[in-house]
């Protein structure tokens, strides 16, 4: 029965090398149905690894492309190399397909291929989903490695969270409300004591690339609150912490106050 070409699906691999992405698309494919066995990169038995080269490596050195079908799809999994020495292939790869994957090793965090990748996927304009792989190793940590994928900057994005919600507002307004946010005076007290006081004309990134920048790794939505700051440990520094009890106040001119009140863990 020949394939409807709206049904098939062009999935790329990508990430830092030694991170898994070969034995992901491997057990996809054992998953769908589409081999028998698992194969292992460390006895040159995978799919996508055949060339005799990449078997006694033990790396990817080619893009390679296996299919399997799923609920009336077939999806073409791309498997692209990590190494810095063979980027180009995963660059070309990533040209071909609708949507990437990212293999994270969940030891190591964001490395610096991750950051490449993760790049030519912006320039292509591709839809992404985060794989925090490895966790059955020694020293691996689920969240710090989220807290990896989410810096910047040495900031979080929004709050610390990653498509979900802060527990923060509502204050809402339109854009004739505030025609330039880059001319707003903001405050933040403490027990009525401001503690911080400027204005956002100072903002290092203006509000327009806060939003560019963080619309490619999360879904923006109206109404959206995005939580900015000061960089790590300027706080710290004044030996002033927070306390149950303590009551927060960040204003924002022409919008109004966000309140909240600190309690214990």
């Amino acid at each position: 029965m020949a394939l409807d070409i709206t049904n098939i699906r062009n999935i790329g691999f990508v990430g830092h090398g030694g991170v898994g992405k070969t034995s992901l698309v491997e057990a996809i494919l054992f998953a769908a149905g589409a081999t028998t066995r698992i194969g292992r990169v460390d006895d040159g038995t995978t799919t996508t690894d055949f060339d005799p080269d990449e078997i006694k490596r033990k790396i990817s050195l080619n893009t390679s492309v296996a299919f399997c079908d799923y609920k009336g799809h077939r999806l073409n999994l791309v498997d692209t190399p990590g190494y810095g020495d063979f980027v180009a292939d995963a660059r070309a790869g990533l040209r071909v397909v609708s949507a990437a994957v990212v293999v994270v090793d969940a030891v190591a965090g964001v490395q610096v291929q991750t950051e490449k990748v993760w790049k030519f996927a912006n320039e292509y304009a591709l839809p992404r989903v985060v794989v925090i792989n490895r966790l059955d190793r020694e020293r691996a940590d689920f969240f710090r490695t989220l807290e990896s994928l989410q810096k910047r900057h040495t900031q979080w994005f929004k709050g610390k969270s990653l498509d979900t919600f802060c527990p923060m507002g509502p204050i809402l307004v339109t854009a004739d409300d505030v025609p330039d946010p880059q001319a707003l005076a903001i405050s933040l007290r403490v027990n009525g004591q401001v503690r911080q006081q400027s204005h956002t004309s100072k903002m290092i990134f203006p509000v327009a690339q806060c939003i560019e920048v963080l619309s490619q790794g999360m879904t923006l939505l109206p109404a959206d609150i995005i939580a900015t700051g000061t960089p790590g440990g300027v706080g710290a520094a004044t030996g002033n912490f927070l306390k149950p009890g303590d009551r927060m106040e960040a204003e924002v001119e022409g919008i109004g106050v966000l309140a909240n009140k600190i309690v214990k863990p």
